[in-house]
Order: C-alpha cells, then structure tokens, then sequence
C-alpha cells in the first residue's frame, strides 16, 4: 500500500475540514493511495458523517478491507445513522471475513432503525462463520435477533437464513458433544477395573 506524504495529510485534512469534499476525494484518487482514501473516509465519519454521500466514491473493498474491526463499525454505524442511502454501497464493500461479523453485529445495534438493522445483519449473514469460542457465542445471539427482526418486518428469507445457520450450529454442537461421549467411554474402558475402583474411593 502506497502511502502519502506529510504534506498530502495535511492537504487532505484541511480540505475535508473545510468542506471541500469533492477536492479532497479528487486529491486522495489522484494519489493513488488507499491510505489517502481511508484518511479521507476516516475523517467524514468522525468530523461530518452525513456528508458520506459526497465521498461514496472511495467507498470500495480495496479501502474497507484495510480497516481495522472497530472502524468497519464505526462506518457502518454512522452510514446508518446519517447517511443511509449509501449504506448498500458500504456494506457490499464489506470483505468475506468472519473477523468482520461481529463488528458488523454490533454496528447493526446501533444502527436506530430497524430496517437498517435488518440490512446490517444481512450482510454479516453472509460472512463466513466465526470459529473461536466467544465469537461463535455471540454469533448465535445475533442470528436469534436477526430472525426475530426478519419476521417482525416481513423479511421471511432472511429469518429462513438465520434460522438455518442457527441449526447448523446447533448440530456442530450436538456432534461435538458426542464426540466427548465417545471419548470418555473410551478413556474409561481403557482403565482397569481395579484403576477404576482406586479412583473411586
């Protein structure tokens, strides 16, 4: 990743701060830097998110995927919020990463609309599933929420969807469960009766 100047930071900060919006997009696209992007980008959500209409054209998965989780977040959050027309563009940019299904859960919490809500977590839907512990615990909370919201609203394919992977999970439990069983029954028919008596005691 090509990164810009000192003076190209400065430039930029100034412009979006200033309102010159379209000049600073023009200057971070000339670059040809994803920094200067993100720089761009970073600064419209936290000084002025509802002018992300006026930056959507450096909104792309080349830019997205070199954020941080928090930062996804923080975008999609303030897109929903104050600039939901973009918010389709913002989520397609969205990477195919199983990090990036929880910031999008969260994201989707504070989202004050529950359309909006729905529309987060439809796209984390389609992310892989997380694979640690704690992250799948949390993912299995935000498919009974996104069910719940899908048939509150109508939105029967998505609760489907939801309900789905729900089970899914819930079958990778059962196997993994079993699996246990078998384990210990092994472990026990390989100790002798007189082990088996001694630990008893």
């Amino acid at each position: 990743m090509t990164h810009g100047s000192a003076q190209d930071v400065s430039t930029l900060t100034i412009l979006v701060r200033e309102g010159r919006l379209e000049e600073a997009v023009v200057r971070a696209t000339k670059a040809r830097s994803v920094a200067m992007k993100r720089l761009v980008l970073d600064l419209v959500v936290a000084d002025a998110p509802r002018a992300l209409v006026r930056v959507v054209a450096l909104i792309s998965r080349e830019v997205i995927e070199h954020l941080p989780g928090d930062a996804v977040e923080r975008l999609v959050v303030a897109t929903a919020r104050h600039a939901p027309t973009v918010l389709p563009a913002v989520l397609d940019a969205v990477p195919e990463e199983a990090e990036l299904v929880l910031p999008l859960f969260e994201a989707a919490t504070r989202a004050d609309d529950a359309r909006r809500e729905l529309m987060i977590l439809g796209r984390a839907l389609e992310l892989p599933v997380p694979t640690e512990g704690a992250s799948r615990a949390r993912y299995r909370d935000m498919l009974d929420k996104t069910s719940a919201i899908a048939v509150r609203l109508g939105q029967h394919l998505i609760a489907a969807r939801a309900a789905q992977r729900a089970e899914a999970l819930f079958e990778e439990n059962d196997v993994a469960l079993e699996s246990d069983e078998v384990e210990e029954t092994a472990r026990v028919r390989r100790r002798g009766p007189d082990e088996l008596t001694a630990s008893s005691r």
